[in-house]
């Protein structure tokens, strides 16, 4: 669920190997940053266009 969260809907984090992109520890902390999410099933039925 984080993982599609973060490449699929959010995107607020983007590695593109060049220097306006994240690096991979920024990337890293992003997608586990939201899987310490509580609400995290929540988003993602959202995104999905289901209710909790």
């Amino acid at each position: 669920m984080a993982l599609e969260v973060c490449t699929q809907y959010e995107k607020a984090k983007v590695m593109t190997g060049r220097s306006n992109g994240a690096t991979g520890d920024e990337f890293a902390q992003y997608v586990l940053d939201t899987v310490r999410d509580p609400g995290l099933e929540k988003k993602w039925l959202g995104y999905q266009g289901k209710q909790a």
